[in-house]
């Protein structure tokens, strides 16, 4: 027979994988719009990925509180530099994407 404790570890679990999951695809669709940006700014997005930042807490535009993460990029407007980017998401809506100046070749 299962007892509370066995129920609530088993929604823990749950919870955190569904979680897990959650944050893959919240950093994946991130990614994807980030690679947009560099393309359409002729910019290549170097490693190929974005790595967190920051995580804090933050109300968006309704009131509700949601999590802010803040994840860093690196990219290259010709080859031989690097430059660094931020990009914020609430929640699961992008906010912005900044990036240092850079060349323009």
């Amino acid at each position: 027979m299962l007892e509370l404790t066995d129920l609530l570890l088993l929604f823990v679990v749950c919870w955190f994988g569904w979680y897990t999951l959650q944050v893959a695809r919240i950093k994946e669709v991130t990614v994807q719009a980030v690679r947009r940006r560099c393309e359409s700014e002729d910019l290549q997005l170097l490693d190929g990925t974005i790595a967190l930042y920051r995580l804090t807490l933050a109300r968006d535009p309704s009131g509700w509180v949601r999590v802010r993460r803040i994840y860093g990029f690196e990219f290259t407007a010709t080859g031989g530099d690097r430059n660094s980017g931020l990009v914020s998401v609430l929640g699961k809506r992008l906010e912005a994407i900044e990036m240092a100046p850079h060349r323009i070749h």
